[in-house]
């Protein structure tokens, strides 16, 4: 599998999961439903900012995928959909375009 091929499989099934993940806080009610749905945008979110920083965009997945996790731990669902988040959303961010830096004035 070349590279492009493999960027364009993990960040598709990343950003399938952050829809999931939304769908899960839709399903949800109080605290859950804030965590889910804020979840699912700070994981799409990631992607994207992985071009700038590689950093800030492990950060987004992790504070997008774990706190619903950790709130939902009696469900199956939640949990597993976090680590399956972590896991691809790494593997998206850590194949993505090299970080670029600003350019200087």
């Amino acid at each position: 599998m070349n590279d492009t091929l493999r960027t364009w499989w993990s960040t598709g099934l990343t950003a399938a999961l952050a829809a999931l993940y939304g769908w899960l806080g839709l399903a949800a009610h109080g605290l859950d439903r804030a965590l889910g749905l804020g979840g699912a945008v700070l994981v799409l979110a990631a992607v994207p900012v992985a071009r700038r920083s590689r950093a800030l965009a492990v950060t987004l997945l992790v504070a997008g995928a774990v706190p619903l996790a950790v709130a939902a731990w009696w469900s199956i669902a939640a949990p597993l959909v976090g680590l399956l988040i972590l896991l691809l959303g790494w593997t998206a961010v850590r194949t993505g375009p090299a970080p670029t830096a600003p350019p200087n004035p």
